[in-house]
């Protein structure tokens, strides 16, 4: 099992130790390890969140290269993605359900959602993770602790940091299959009251056919810096930030699917991310109060290129926070905090008239009680009140209890509320072509709420853990796009609730076996079923040591129920294998295999996916 692992992870042990099936069961997601939680807004240690919550430290990262963010969640139990194309397309991302328009990914404390697509949320494709360090999937409902877009969940990224640590890097590159190439470098610096690190991370492929029935390849290439550092300007104060830079360029087929009407054109779509945070932390009292004002912004361009419509879209945020946590007791922290948010739009395209401009504005604040009032229970309780400039003022709770009942043995529960207002896209964009419809001024926010109990087990004297989980969610007049109509508002709840299994197991000195099941029942108002939740997901991770040089991994990953258009998509079943050789202490080589029994699957119907494919390739740290 693994082993216990800090919150943040030096640059030194950043670097890969071996490959690993793309398809990786959650072994990291069930282990009752003391590992400590910050999404939370607390750090916690695991048995005392009360939500369900799955990690992925440095090294599971480097032992899952995918090439994008997409591609490393969906390693973890209750993830799935339905990629339109190969790497670098977009993608829908849904967490037990819930798609990523109510889900907030943060990287290093930037949101990196788009103000600019058609319902808020990050574009999981343009993120390379090649250097990231630790991944945090909080799910359930999180208003309370991050506003409107958390109704389910929060990927929390942080990236590597050198603290401590002298001076180190590392680097990587891999090619294979359908002419990929994908590479980087980290590097970095650190003492006792500064550090600073610098990435840069790239890929590129040939790619596929977007359009499953299509021939020609649609390539991707994305060009990543990023960079991170702060100093203590006092023993009671520090600064600093992080910052992150992308450039990528996709190539896709027409639409709708399955016809593809401008299948096999030159279709491309370009992408500029800017976003940046700078912060100020202030320990006072001992430590016992620690206070953080900070402001970030984040400016995206896109610009898609077809054979009929050219279209410009362009999003910028800005966005200050002050966080306050203070320990009232042994037993009682405070967590408070305010926040401030502008979001602006401007989209054109080939028949708009000038160009369509929006802005919403949104302020909150909110307060978290955690208290330990027995040696083995925590209960977290939050409330949050929110005014946006449109729909005005919204109040969200959460409240959490962990339960430590015998030895090894935890109980969790937890229950929260949430709402996600209507993006600037969605009331007000401009319709494709005269006379069709899009925006739509009269939509009103979505409100939800959900919950769920869960068991965690440590068994055979910590070789084995286990974590059973029931979660339920409903979101009150759900949004959703309809070609003939535009954006709609569903009259009615939906429903999203089901169970999580998983077991971690040591068998041998040299060989461990992980396992997850989720079971999904998704109901819309209208009767069907959610759009791309699978109801069967299945995944498995064997992992063999034989040597102190040699890793092997074979996995297995199997979907079932995924409804895509007016139908359920195919079930289907992908095997991966990989093997990782120590070359020295600071070279490793690697070879993984993807799609071994070249199975013929979509993750959306209508578009393409790759058969079996190769990659092989050397990494080094320093």
């Amino acid at each position: 099992m693994k082993r216990i692992r800090p919150i943040l992870v030096p640059l030194a042990i950043a670097a890969p130790v071996a490959a690993a099936p793309a398809a990786a069961a959650a072994q990291q997601s069930v282990t009752l390890d003391p590992v400590v939680i910050t999404a939370t807004r607390s750090p916690l240690e695991r048995a005392r969140t009360g939500s369900s919550v799955s990690v992925l430290t440095a090294e599971d990262i480097a032992e899952n290269p995918a090439p994008t963010l997409n591609e490393t969640l969906d390693s973890l139990p209750g993830v799935s993605i339905a990629t339109r194309g190969g790497p670098g397309t977009t993608a829908s991302v849904s967490v037990r359900g819930s798609g990523l328009p109510n889900l907030a990914v943060r990287v290093d404390g930037i949101e990196i959602s788009d103000p600019s697509q058609p319902q808020v949320a990050a574009d999981l494709g343009l993120l390379l993770p090649g250097d990231a360090t630790r991944i945090e999937v909080l799910k359930g409902p999180q208003s309370a602790l991050y506003g409107g877009e958390a109704v389910g969940g929060v990927i929390d990224v942080s990236t590597a940091r050198a603290r401590g640590t002298g001076v180190g890097a590392q680097t990587f590159v891999e090619g294979g299959s359908f002419g990929t190439v994908s590479g980087g470098a980290t590097a970095g610096a650190g003492m006792e009251r500064w550090d600073f690190t610098v990435s840069a991370l790239g890929f590129r492929t040939d790619g596929i056919s977007a359009a499953k029935n299509g021939t020609e390849e649609d390539g991707a290439r994305n060009l990543t810096f990023s960079g991170a550092g702060s100093v203590d300007l006092a023993d009671w104060l520090t600064v600093g930030g992080a910052a992150r830079r992308v450039e990528s360029r996709v190539d896709f087929d027409g639409f709708p699917a399955p016809a593809f009407v401008l299948a096999d054109e030159d279709n491309v779509s370009e992408t500029d991310l800017l976003a940046g945070r700078l912060f100020a932390r202030a320990a006072l009292i001992g430590g016992r109060l620690t206070q953080e004002v900070s402001a970030q912004g984040l400016a995206i361009d896109r610009f898609s290129d077809s054979e009929t419509l050219d279209s410009r879209f362009e999003g910028d945020r800005v966005k200050l926070e002050y966080f306050g946590t203070f320990a009232a007791t042994p037993g009682v922290d405070l967590i408070f905090g305010a926040d401030w948010t502008r979001e602006d739009i401007a989209l054109s395209d080939t028949f708009s008239v000038g160009e369509t401009k929006a802005d919403s504005e949104i302020a909150g604040g909110f307060a978290q009680v955690v208290a330990a009032p027995l040696e083995d229970v925590t209960v977290t309780a939050a409330l949050r009140l929110d005014e946006h400039s449109e729909f005005g003022d919204f109040t969200t709770w959460r409240l959490t209890a962990a339960w430590e009942a015998a030895p090894g043995t935890v109980l969790r529960a937890a229950a929260g509320t949430g709402f996600r207002a209507p993006s600037n896209y969605e009331l007000f964009a401009p319709p494709f072509a005269p006379g069709s419809p899009l925006g739509n001024p009269d939509l009103q926010p979505e409100e939800s709420f959900g919950y769920e109990a869960g068991i965690d087990q440590t068994l055979f004297g910590g070789r084995a853990q286990a974590s059973l989980t029931w979660f339920d969610s409903r979101t009150t007049d759900l949004i959703e796009y309809d070609p003939a109509l535009g954006f709609t508002q569903q009259d009615g709840d939906s429903s999203r609730r089901g169970v999580e299994a998983a077991v971690a197991a040591r068998l041998t000195d040299w060989a461990d076996l992980s396992a997850s099941y989720t079971w999904l029942l998704t109901e819309g108002a209208d009767g069907l079923r959610l759009q791309f939740a699978p109801r069967h997901d299945v995944g498995a991770l064997l992992t063999l040591r034989p040597t102190e040089r040699l890793r092997l991994g074979l996995s297995a990953d199997y979907l079932s129920g995924v409804r895509s258009g007016a139908d359920n998509l195919d079930p289907f079943l992908l095997v991966g294998a990989s093997a990782g050789y120590a070359l020295n202490e600071s070279v490793e080589a690697t070879l993984r295999v993807e799609n071994a029994l070249d199975q013929d699957y979509e993750r959306v119907r209508g578009y393409g996916t790759a058969g079996v494919s190769v990659f092989a390739g050397l990494r080094a740290r320093f």
